[in-house]
Parts: C-alpha cells; sequence; structure tokens
C-alpha cells in the first residue's frame, strides 16, 4: 500500500520552541498515521509544480511569518495544485485563529489528517509582486511588534507586544506624540501613526460578530488611529487591541471595508508584511491575488 506523501515547511525555531516539534509531528504523521513526511524548503517550492487533480497537502509549521515565506515562494500557476495545512507555531498565529486552527500542535496535526473540511481563503497582493496572508502594519504597531523581546514572545505569546509597547513609550515617546504619515486610501485622506490592513478574518481579534459584516469577509479591512489623540487614549487603544476586545467600536479608531485598495503617501515607508519587513514607495495598488487558496480548516 502506498503512503501518502505530505511536505512540511517548518520554522527553524519550531523545533525548540515546541521541545523536539519535529520529532513530535513524525511521531503523529509517520509512526501513528503511516503517512510519508519529507520536510523542504523554500528552494524547493520556488521550483516544485504539484499536479492540479491531485493536491499535494503542504503543511506549515510556523507563524504568521512563516506562512509567508511559504506564499511568497510558490510559483503563481502552483498554488492551485496545494492543500495547505497550518500548524500554528508563532507568537500572534492570527492566520490560523482566523481559521479556528487549534493552536495545540497535537489537535492541529489532527486536524491536517482528518482533512474534513476545507476553506478557501483569498490572499492579498501588492503590485501584483508581494503576497500577504494576515496583514499590513504601518507605524508604532510595525515598530513595537520589531522591538518585542523573542524571549518575551516565546513566554507570553500574543501579551508580549504589550511589553513591547511599554519599551517602545519609553525610548521613542517624544516621536511617538509627533511623527504621523499623510495618507490617501482611494480618494480618502488621513494622518496616522498607527495603520493596519487587515487580511485574515476579524473575527481573529475575538469581536462579537455583530461588531463586522460576516458578507464581506473576503475583503480588506482598513483601520487606524485619528491623528489628534491624547497619550492615554492611544496606550488604552493598543491595550485594547492586543486584549482583541471589541476594538472595532472606540471612538479613536476610524475602519472601511474594501475589495482593492490604492495607498498613496510621500517618501518611502516601511511596512510589516505578515510580522516581516518590507521598503515601499507610493502608490501601492492593493487587491487579492487571483488565486483562493485551500486550507484545511477547523
Amino acid at each position: 500500500m502506498k503512503r501518502q506523501k505530505l511536505f512540511l515547511y517548518v520554522n527553524p525555531d519550531f523545533d525548540t520552541r515546541f521541545q523536539s516539534g519535529i520529532s513530535r509531528l513524525y511521531q503523529i504523521f509517520c509512526k501513528n498515521s503511516l503517512c510519508n513526511l519529507e520536510i523542504i524548503d523554500t528552494e524547493f517550492l520556488k521550483t516544485y509544480v504539484p499536479e492540479d487533480s491531485h493536491p499535494q497537502i503542504l503543511i506549515i509549521a510556523g507563524g504568521d511569518g512563516t506562512i509567508h515565506n511559504v506564499i511568497n515562494s510558490i510559483p503563481d500557476e502552483a498554488f492551485k495544485g496545494y492543500l495547505f495545512g497550518i500548524i500554528p507555531g508563532g507568537t500572534a498565529n492570527e492566520f490560523a485563529r482566523s481559521l479556528n486552527i487549534p493552536i495545540s500542535l497535537c489537535k492541529s496535526a489532527e486536524l491536517i489528517l482528518n482533512n474534513e473540511k476545507i476553506y478557501y481563503e483569498h490572499i492579498g497582493i501588492i503590485n501584483d509582486e508581494f503576497k500577504f496572508a494576515t496583514g499590513i502594519l504601518y507605524g508604532v504597531a510595525s515598530q513595537v511588534l520589531q522591538i518585542t523581546p523573542v524571549i518575551a514572545k516565546h513566554l507570553f505569546g500574543r501579551s508580549a507586544f504589550l511589553i513591547g509597547f511599554t519599551k517602545y513609550l519609553m525610548q521613542y515617546w517624544e516621536s511617538f506624540l509627533i511623527k504621523r504619515k499623510e495618507f490617501i486610501f482611494n480618494g480618502n485622506h488621513f494622518r496616522t501613526n498607527y495603520l493596519l490592513i487587515n487580511n485574515a478574518s476579524l473575527i481573529s481579534k475575538d469581536l462579537e460578530k455583530s461588531d463586522i459584516n460576516l458578507e464581506k469577509k473576503n475583503e480588506f479591512s482598513v483601520i487606524y488611529l485619528h491623528s489628534r489623540l491624547k497619550l492615554l487614549e492611544i496606550f488604552k487603544v493598543m491595550i485594547k487591541y492586543h486584549a482583541h476586545y471589541r476594538i472595532l467600536q472606540d471612538h479613536a479608531l476610524a475602519w472601511k471595508q474594501m475589495k482593492e485598495i490604492k495607498l498613496e503617501f510621500e517618501d518611502e515607508i516601511e511596512l510589516l508584511l505578515d510580522g516581516e519587513q518590507y521598503k515601499f514607495i507610493s502608490p501601492m495598488e492593493i487587491k487579492f491575488f487571483k488565486y483562493p487558496i485551500a486550507i484545511i480548516t477547523g
């Protein structure tokens, strides 16, 4: 009997973070379920094109940044041949949470083996070149993510970003108060030092269903802080955001949902795509990638 082949793309820190995590996956997929597990890298993904008629299961063991690396390595024509399984192994795991994928290694692996529910998720693409699964961050939020200590992320998960935010305030409070950028998106002008263009369903923020239009879940959500706010108001918003508490009802925020975005600004800016750092110049054309990706979900 031919054993089912599974591809595994794994974050370099996954094995340490999950205490021999790769060995545990081999135990689940190979010894217990008699699958053939093959570890692959980005170079392999750049050239391999699976058959459309027999979808190849590709397991991604890692967080949002790992998913980002995978979707930006796969040739466009190869997306239709993959069925993605996610083993959440990051700090925030926003993409996995938005699809109701268990954070537990064993439970998410079991979900992949059962393969009972498949969801077709749209991923975003910038200027027809840079793909993103979860979202785009600008300003204070992106800098907080970058300066949050890695050890804190491992110990406290998403709550570690509050440590990063406190560290940011202590180091950069002067620039935090005055450094705001002028943006134009789809003809709307605003100034902000916090911008999120979210792709993963806002349900991953633990919002009430009444807060969002579920019929528009395959639209980008543009969220930003108003420019004239007191420091304590901004601090409150950041706490609510990372506590995932009814953020969209806060008066300090503005947000809209839309399918395509033209984002314009002056000078070069630094953005985080799924937690990975990029620099862009204006304008940015943001839309959905032409192929939805098939994901095993909960």
